[in-house]
This record gives C-alpha cells, structure tokens and sequence, in this order.
C-alpha cells in the first residue's frame, strides 16, 4: 500500500511540476519581467538591451519590437507568396514539422516568451510557429523548399529552386584582418548586407542579449530573431564574427539543426575559434551556407570556415586578411554550388576582384575608417570604372540595366547593400562598433521616384519604403 501511495506521489509530482514551472512564468508581473531592459532609436536604428532566463529574455525581446514585428511579418508574408508561391501556413507547418523535436529547450523558452511579449504589447495574432517560421525563413523558402518541390523548368533544375522568383544569393560585403595587415596589429573587421529592400528595411534592430547561461551577445537582426541574421556579431567570451553567402548552393538535411539555432549556440557558449567552428560544423541543414569570418581577439588569430552541407573547409592566419563576396573557395565546398566560375562579370567574382586590389592597396594600413571607405567603394572591375552597380562592393542593382542573374534580380531590381558595420579588436573588447543605417555611401533610395521610373515593380508598392542613407553612429552593450 505504501508502495502505490509513493508511486501515486511521484507520479502527480512529475505532472505537475512543469505545469508549476510555467505557472511561476505566468505569475511573475510585467515589471518583473521587463526589469533590466531597455530600448532606443538612433540614426535609424533600434537598439535593445534584453537579459535574464530564457523566457524572460524573449519577453523582453517580443514587448520591446512587438509593432515591428507585426509590419515586418505582414510584408514577409507578402514577399515569400509572390517569390515561392505558397502561403504563409506552409511555411509555419515546415518550421514545425522540422524542428518541434530537435529546437532545444533553451531557445523554444526563449521563442514562448517572445509570443507572450508580443502579446503583452498589444499585437495579437502571432504565436510561436509564426517565430519559428520568422526566424528560419531563409532556411525554409531558399533551401528546404527546393527539396520538396517538383522541378519544372531548366532554371529550376539548374539553381535547384522550386516556384522561387530568385534562388539562394542573399550576398554581402565583408572582410577580417589581423597582424601585419592593419595599422597596429589589431583585428579589423567589417561587413555590409545585401538583400531585397522590400523587406530589409525592417533589419535595423541592435540587440544587445544577455543570457542567463553563455556569452552577452551583440548582434542584427529582424524584430524578434533571437540570432541576428545580418551577420555581424561580438561576444563577451572575445570572439568577433561576420559572414557572406555562398551563391547557387543547393542542398539541405531536414533533420539537422536549423541555422538561427546552430548561429545563436555558437555565439553564446562558444569564446574561441575551435569550439565556433565545432557548434557550427555539428548538425549542419545545409540552409545559409556560408563564409565565416572569425577572429579572436585574445590571441589576433582569425580564420575562414567555408561550411556547406556536406564539405567544410577551414584557413587561419596571425597575419593577413580574408575577405567575403558570396563565392565558395574551397574544391570540396565549390562541388556544392552550381557557381560559374568562367563568369567575371559575376558579381561575386568582380567584387572577390575588387576586394583583394582594396585590401593589398592598404596593406598595413588598415583600419576602422579604412573599413568605412571599403564599404562604400564604387569601382566595379567589370565595367574597369568607378559606378554604382551590382558589382561593387557598396550594392546598388536598383541603378544595374544587368540586374543579378546569379540571383535572379532582374534589370533594375530593388535589391542591394542596405547597411554597413565595422569594428576592430579594441573597439570589440568593449563590445561596442561601428554602424551605418542605408548603403555604405550617401545615396538614398526613394522609392515613390523609383517605382515612376520602373513601373515594372509595382507589385511591390503596397510595402516598398525608402531606404536612406544615415551617418555612421556607434553602439555597445548596456552598461
């Protein structure tokens, strides 16, 4: 009898006791939950500061963008249906079916309380799946999509997309030096992003993330990512990190670990270039395949890791530079690409091209205003001159009659660089950078004069917003 009476006990015990733990969420009040953190505006950007358990982090993070987060998922919406053709629920039901098993703990936490902060704010109508789908959209639309459709056409058998207007090719602007390379031995590091300007004007949140567990983060990124995929990323453990894509790359593993998880884990418990390099090597989807650049401010070493689904490839120097343009380098990972390599009037090769003329011309030199002229550099070697084009290290496919064909942008395409950052070890040390809101130079996209000029892209209008150039303004981690 005493036995069934102690089985009975643990059994309620174990029932109840999640209940409870959610239960204690629910009951802590909203200045409890919202203590500590902190939001403002600056130059175009957003800055937030969130910190706390998993939970009351992503409380923080939902309340704080709650009404971005609802504009920039009403225009994604939009933006995946016109480009994949399948609505939103499909996107939600992928994100589920992939990864309700797998997401850890930790971060499904974490996405809870973002839903509940959004909800505390005022915006109803999103839930965690939508988070999911939000935060993992690239995986989902340019990667995991073309594994389950049926190809219908040559461009589709050739780029391996699946409905998509444009495959895989969100591209970027980027180099890290260290040593002999920059003006006092310091690592330097920057980065630009490029992507369509219909949804990216919602890119301009800073997060400043201090999590109970791991490393304070600062990092871009959309209104409610939990990641900061734009690229560009200090930790407290010393590590400094950015990345370009690699262009045309198929392949995906629906049972490994999403990006803006394998991303989110590496910055948060890794503080050295092996163990990066080990959390985003393990579980690899293939989604956002990339050039990671990665430095270490403890020791000045940097390094290249070229990840792709199958095949990775990693360099490390003490002296020197690598610079990103959204090409693979390596033999093993190039197999994983449908990349043509004879094509110099690429945009990946022609700014490989520029990058590595601008970084020998400064050799020795380089530094973080050395970074600022690098992103705003106008000389496309395709055309042998200086112009705005999409072959220059500063974007501008809006102003290209070539468009980008490796992209699938058409003759004048909205689509671009739409911001810029920059930092060195010193800087890095105090978790604090550089930033520029809009294209690395001064130019500003008006879209009301653009959509007269190219009536083409009217279906773009209902969200299309102007992109303006700001100044160069500093952040860094909440004191």
């Amino acid at each position: 009898m005493k036995k069934r009476t102690l089985l009975r006990t643990l059994l309620t015990a174990a029932i109840l006791l999640p209940i409870c733990l959610n239960f204690t969420y629910a009951q802590r009040t909203q200045e409890e939950l919202m203590k500590g953190s902190h939001r403002m505006e600056k130059e175009g950007w957003i800055f937030i500061h969130i910190e706390g358990d998993p939970y009351k982090m992503g409380y923080q993070n939902g309340y704080l963008v709650a009404k971005e987060v609802e504009k920039a998922l009403a225009v994604m919406k939009f933006y995946v249906k016109h480009a994949t053709g399948e609505d939103w629920s499909w996107f939600r039901n992928a994100a589920k079916q992939q990864w309700s098993k797998i997401m850890p703990d930790e971060y499904k936490k974490e996405f809870e309380g973002i839903a509940d902060g959004i909800k505390a704010a005022g915006v109803t109508g999103i839930d965690y799946l939508d988070l999911w789908a939000w935060n993992g959209w690239i995986d989902l639309a340019w990667y995991y999509m073309p594994t389950v459709g049926k190809l219908q056409t040559d461009d589709e058998v050739k780029y391996g997309w699946f409905k998509h207007k444009h495959p895989p090719g969100p591209g970027c602007s980027a180099f890290i030096a260290t040593g002999k390379a920059t003006r006092d031995g310091r690592i330097v590091m920057c980065h630009s992003l490029w992507y369509d300007y219909l949804f990216c004007v919602y890119w301009n949140v800073w997060m400043d993330m201090k999590p109970e567990k791991g490393y304070r983060i600062i990092t871009q990124g959309f209104p409610g990512w939990i990641y900061g995929g734009t690229d560009f990323w200090i930790n407290s453990g010393g590590l400094m990190v950015t990345e370009t894509t690699i262009s045309e790359f198929s392949g995906y593993d629906p049972k490994a670990l999403p990006n803006f998880v394998r991303i989110r884990k590496s910055l948060q418990y890794a503080d050295n270039i092996d163990d990066f390099i080990k959390i985003m090597t393990k579980s690899v989807n293939g989604a956002y395949a990339n050039d990671w650049l990665i430095g270490d401010l403890k020791t000045g070493e940097i390094a290249r890791l070229e990840l792709g689904l199958k095949n990775y490839h990693v360099w490390r120097t003490f002296d020197g530079y690598y610079v990103g343009s959204n090409m693979a380098l390596s033999p093993e990972v190039r197999k994983e690409t449908s990349f043509d390599y004879n094509n110099f009037n690429s945009t990946a090769i022609s700014r490989r091209t520029r990058a590595i003329e601008f970084m020998e011309m400064y050799y020795g030199y380089i530094d973080v205003d050395i970074a600022k002229k690098f992103q705003a550099d106008h000389y496309d070697p395709s055309h042998e001159k200086y112009i705005r084009t999409a072959n220059t290290l500063c974007g501008h496919v809006e102003l290209d009659p070539r468009g980008l064909p490796e992209w699938g942008y058409d003759p004048y395409y909205p689509g671009g660089s739409i911001c810029a950052e920059a930092t060195d070890s010193e800087l890095a040390d105090k978790m604090k950078l550089w930033a520029k809101w809009g294209h690395g130079c001064d130019y500003d996209f008006i879209a009301k004069d653009f959509l007269k000029e190219h009536p083409e892209y009217n279906w773009q209008k209902p969200y299309l917003q102007n992109l303006i150039s700001y100044p160069w303004t500093t952040f860094e981690i909440m004191k």
